[in-house]
């Protein structure tokens, strides 16, 4: 037997009011995304009107890098690129993220506008012990290398990889350091496939090319090493003293190396090491690598002295691995070893 459902005399308009009700629903839907997209333009436009970074209106944590794409004069497009601070608040003042800090009202609003006007061009951030050597004392961000930047939490170094259009460079419109679309080609810059060279920013990192103008690898030298850029080798760092001072140093026992102490609070300090080129040694006096020949008889890397001690740098065997690798890679050409 078929069963009959009985509408209400009135249930034609129910139906018809239900999705009049959703139509409006979509509009203003619509005026919302439009709503959010004006919202974007607006926020693009007050806040990148030159170079820099800045804090945004929306979210304590976020802050906008302003950056000039065109390098003609008078006719610079700027593009903005929105990022996160990993750990805490960006500093409105001193345009750097922060632990924490007062004074300041942060209005965590809905984000949906900044998601929109968001271009992404650096590598997600992951911590980098490694690196907490450069948040010490210093402006926030940081170049780790040609290809990387650090961002700063404190005294916490976090990593990024910069886009492959971009190498980290100084400018003074960033302080610290920023991925740049221009920067200086004799830099930083592939010349041919199997190129190796060091990087500008740190001795114990190297890059390898896989063809002209390509993206460079970054590979890091094994703890206590520094890369030498003349024998194309990760340099094992000599014994040296502890630091008991600030300044530089020589390493009376292998004349060629020379390293620096800096205070980093608490009765820490942080040691760096340096090679001279060639057979030069450091002068400590004039703060320079100078032939042997120069030095005054007695000084302890003097010619009379120092032919021994000069060839004691060769102790170092070579190591590398690369920077985002767990696991053994085939090392560039001439680095012998590779570091687990």
């Amino acid at each position: 037997m078929n069963r009959v459902r009985f509408l209400p005399v009135d249930g034609s308009k129910d139906i018809e009011r239900r999705k009049g009700e959703e139509r409006e629903q979509v509009a203003h839907g619509g005026r919302r995304g439009a709503e959010v997209s004006a919202s974007v333009s607006l926020e693009l436009s007050s806040i990148c009107r030159s170079e820099g970074r800045f804090p945004t209106s929306r979210e304590c944590e976020e802050y906008v890098e302003c950056v000039a794409e065109n390098e003609e004069k008078g006719n610079s497009s700027i593009n903005s690129y929105f990022y996160r601070c990993p750990t805490g608040p960006f500093h409105p003042t001193l345009a750097r993220c922060v632990v924490q800090f007062q004074g300041q009202t942060c209005r965590s609003l809905e984000s949906e506008a900044l998601r929109l006007g968001k271009k992404e061009r650096q590598g997600s951030l992951h911590r980098s012990p490694r690196h907490d050597r450069l948040c010490v004392g210093r402006l926030g961000f940081a170049c780790a290398s040609c290809t990387e930047v650090v961002v700063c939490a404190g005294q916490e170094a976090f990593l990024s990889t910069c886009a492959s259009d971009m190498r980290c460079m100084s400018h003074d419109k960033f302080p610290g350091g920023v991925c740049y679309p221009r920067w200086p080609k004799e830099k930083c810059s592939c010349k041919a496939s199997g190129q190796v060279m060091p990087d500008i920013y740190d001795r114990t990192t190297f890059l390898q090319c896989s063809g002209k103008d390509h993206f460079p690898r970054t590979f890091y030298c094994n703890n206590m090493h520094i890369f030498d850029p003349e024998t194309l080798t990760c340099k094992a760092v000599p014994d040296v003293p502890a630091c008991f001072a600030t300044g530089v140093f020589p390493v009376e026992h292998a004349c060629r190396w020379y390293y620096s102490c800096m205070p980093t609070g608490a009765g820490k300090w942080y040691q760096d090491y340096f090679l001279c080129p060639g057979n030069k040694v450091y002068n400590q006096a004039m703060a320079v690598c100078v032939d042997p020949q120069s030095l005054p008889e007695g000084i302890p890397c003097s010619s009379k002295r120092s032919k021994r001690l000069l060839s004691q740098d060769d102790l170092s065997a070579s190591y590398c691995r690369r920077n985002d690798s767990e696991k053994p890679l085939t090392c560039p050409a001439r680095i012998d070893h590779l570091a687990e």
